[in-house]
């Protein structure tokens, strides 16, 4: 679990998919980035799909 900056809320890690990694390499990835984890994965037991509009998204990063 991770300590949410905006809303101080525990959540799951996560984060935007990567298209050159494959899902098991961004959840550790996103794991790494997000709770300093090492993990390995042996199962997959969902994936949560968020879409976000373009210009939403691009706005979001541009704010840092």
């Amino acid at each position: 679990m991770v300590k949410e900056t905006t809303d101080n809320c525990w959540s799951l890690p996560g984060g935007l998919y990567e298209p050159n990694l494959s899902v098991k390499d961004n959840c550790i990835k996103e794991a790494k980035e997000e709770a300093e984890c090492a993990i390995a994965i042996d199962y997959l037991i969902a994936i949560q799909l968020m879409i976000v509009k373009l210009p939403l998204m691009i706005k979001s990063v541009l704010k840092g």
